[in-house]
């Protein structure tokens, strides 16, 4: 049987896809403001899930800039570990998935 997404998780993924392609638009190195803006919101949402964020922060071409690590807050040092990875950075002038709805949230 194919998993259905919940209307629910559909409304969630549109509006971070709206906030972070829409509102912040492009987040660049080259847009430090904006990068920050998105690392913030992230982080919100994360945190708004119950789940506990570390910065691990470092600077790209100069400009600070941070990973951002989630862990649920029961999570013991030797238990297993799922690793989901994304960037939340684009290039320069574009807004990342706002024009490959299709792509965004799901796998390609």
């Amino acid at each position: 049987m194919l998993y259905s997404p919940s209307m629910e998780i559909i409304e969630n993924l549109k509006s971070y896809i709206k906030v972070l392609s829409g509102d912040i638009g492009s987040r660049s190195i080259q847009e430090p403001g904006k990068l920050e803006a998105a690392a913030l919101y992230i982080e919100s949402e994360l945190e708004s899930a119950g789940l506990h964020v570390l910065r691990q922060e470092y600077e790209a071409h100069g400009v600070p800039t941070a990973n951002l690590v989630a862990r649920t807050p029961n999570w013991a040092g030797d238990a297993p570990v799922t690793v989901l990875g994304a960037h939340y950075d684009t290039v320069r002038g574009t807004p990342g998935g706002r024009r490959q709805r299709q792509r965004c949230g799901g796998p390609y």
